[in-house]
């Protein structure tokens, strides 16, 4: 033992005058720990390091690993040796989530960092717009953000005017009449072409196209009748197409397959609009026959079919509101022969599959009729977008943005006859935020003096006022929706 403590001694005082060894601590500074990569590009992270002794020689080792997602393997990827050089320059193999790991060491000290990249595609999320000009031709703009939030305050990119377009060159598409997002797909119906395009929801590449005249000739999509598939749902692949003025058909995202089910629905439907929650719920009007269908499906099978009798006999449906929890579907009506309108409120349907909208022994339907003075304003046209977080439902009509407070509390109120907002031109699609605090307002103004005449306004629901515009970002605007990834 005596040895030892010998031979350690004599190494302190042959290196370190006495038992005082000065060390060179290590500083690593950084301006942020979280970084966003596109997809394919080449990501520079060059940090700040520092050290109390200058001179000391700076070994630097960069090490990475993938974070797969928590019901693969929460652990994620081993760290994967990638540089020893100062600034690591790195092109990411694949999308989503990595940690790296800085490690710089001088032979007395070790200092590690640890940063978050994010590796996305230009349209992993944001903002997106669908129009078309006037001789049809469809365009998609996508303004590319971090957060929701980002549209608000400004994201540090332009409106991207030729998304889907650039990214698949070869596929123009004509007469496009509806966008949504299902199963992590991006489905774009084209009405005089009778197909539909069914792209990757976060690098928008074109996965197939679905010619729906070979399988359905009567098809001519106006609506994608499709919602956005919680997980847990696999199975869920069945959505709907409405035809313009017509029927609709099924098709399966698996299979991509188009088809009609006779044995469930053997009489041809007149429909105007079709309506979905992600409740599998579906409403079609059908002004030809004065009524509303409604369907209901759980995975692929159907479980629900009722319709609204003859409660519609001699109204026009002008158009209605399926609230989001299924507390209760509005509808507006106008009497064809004296002009009044009907305002009503059918049953919650939300307590038992099965169980018809349009009726309940326990809970009364409210109804309010009365003559309009004027134009009514809400027409077949207008948008209706629910606001759950102030009780009120929106909806655009010419320049107009209306808000219109549903009950009192008890009975049920009339449509407003003044718009909250007027804009410049012509208000043709809205959506609401996540949170519902503002809304996003696609505007077509043939007079503008920008080159593309569809602009895109986010109005503050709280301060009733646009707060924010993007101008000249779109032709005539048909859907506007904040995509996420």
């Amino acid at each position: 033992m005596g040895c030892v403590l010998a031979g350690m001694s004599a190494c302190i005082d042959d290196n370190s005058k006495g038992a005082h060894i000065p060390l060179s601590y290590i500083t690593i500074e950084t301006g942020e720990d979280t970084i966003y990569n596109d997809y394919g590009s080449v990501q520079a992270i060059k940090p700040e390091v520092s050290q109390t002794i200058a001179g000391k020689e700076l070994a630097y080792e960069w090490r990475v690993r993938y974070m797969v997602s928590a019901g693969e393997d929460a652990k994620g990827d081993s760290l994967k040796f990638v540089s020893t050089e100062p600034v690591l320059e790195y092109t990411f193999p694949k999308l989503g989530e990595f940690q790296v790991r800085l490690r710089v060491t001088n032979g007395d000290v070790n200092e590690m960092h640890f940063f978050t990249v994010l590796v996305q595609t230009p349209f992993n999320e944001g903002l997106l717009v669908l129009s078309a000009d006037e001789q049809k031709k469809g365009r998609t703009s996508f303004l590319r953000a971090k957060n929701e939030r980002d549209v608000v305050t400004g994201t540090g990119f332009e409106f991207k005017l030729h998304a889907f377009e650039a990214v698949n060159p070869e596929f123009s598409f004509n007469d496009p009449t509806d966008v949504v997002k299902a199963r992590q797909k991006l489905l774009i119906s084209c009405r005089e072409s009778q197909v539909m395009y069914v792209a990757d929801n976060r690098t928008f590449d074109l996965q197939s196209v679905l010619d729906i005249k070979h399988d359905v000739a009567w098809m001519h999509p106006v609506t994608v009748a499709a919602y956005d598939v919680p997980q847990g749902y696999a199975d869920v692949t069945k959505f709907v197409l409405l035809s313009e003025k017509g029927d609709f058909c099924f098709f399966d995202l698996n299979s991509m397959f188009t088809y009609e089910d006779k044995e469930a629905f053997p009489d041809a439907g007149v429909y105007d609009r079709c309506y979905v929650n992600n409740e599998a719920c579906y409403y079609f009007v059908d002004n030809t026959h004065s009524r509303i269908d409604y369907f209901m499906w759980y995975m692929t099978m159907l479980i629900s079919k009722f319709d609204s009798g003859d409660y519609f006999d001699g109204y026009h449906i002008n158009n209605m509101l399926v609230t989001k929890d299924l507390a209760g579907l509005w509808t507006v009506a106008t009497n064809r022969e004296n002009g009044k309108v009907k305002i009503t409120k059918f049953p919650d349907t939300k307590s038992g599959y099965g169980k018809s909208p349009f009726k309940d022994d326990k809970v009364a339907t409210q109804e309010l009729e009365y003559a309009v003075t004027g134009e009514l304003t809400l027409s077949d046209e207008s948008q209706m977008v629910e606001n759950s977080a102030y009780h009120v439902c929106f909806y655009n009509q010419g320049a107009g943005l209306y808000q219109w407070k549903q009950t009192n509390g008890v009975d049920i109120e009339p449509l407003p006859t003044k718009p909250m907002i007027t804009v410049e031109g012509e208000i043709t699609c809205l959506s609401s935020s996540s949170d519902e605090a503002y809304l996003y307002l696609g505007v077509w103004n043939p007079s503008a003096e920008t080159e593309l005449k569809g602009s895109v306004l986010v109005y503050d629901v709280e301060k009733m006022k646009v707060v924010k515009e993007y101008k000249g970002v779109a032709d005539r605007p048909i859907k506007i929706f904040y995509k996420k990834s």
